[in-house]
């Protein structure tokens, strides 16, 4: 599956989200506000390159066995 990768013109779009979601749980904002595209733009679209898919599929394959595998390091760091 090919999917396009937008990139955001603000670099800190994640924090941009915590806040609308915040905003959405606190009542503050609705769902159809927060789809608004003055929230944020795109100055980039990358289409990835079909002939790596085995490769992206291979790795993902291993990280998510490396995330299954280490989560019991991360359950018992939480308890220190």
């Amino acid at each position: 599956m090919v999917v396009p990768i937008l990139t955001p013109t603000d670099p800190e779009s994640g924090v941009l989200g915590c806040a609308m979601l915040a905003g959405v749980g606190a009542g503050i904002l609705t769902g159809s506000t927060t789809q608004s595209g003055d929230w944020s733009a795109t100055i980039a679209e990358i289409q990835p390159d079909p002939k790596w898919s085995e490769r992206y599929e291979r790795m993902a394959s291993f990280f998510n066995r490396v995330y299954l595998q280490s989560e019991s390091y991360w359950n018992e760091i939480d308890t220190l």
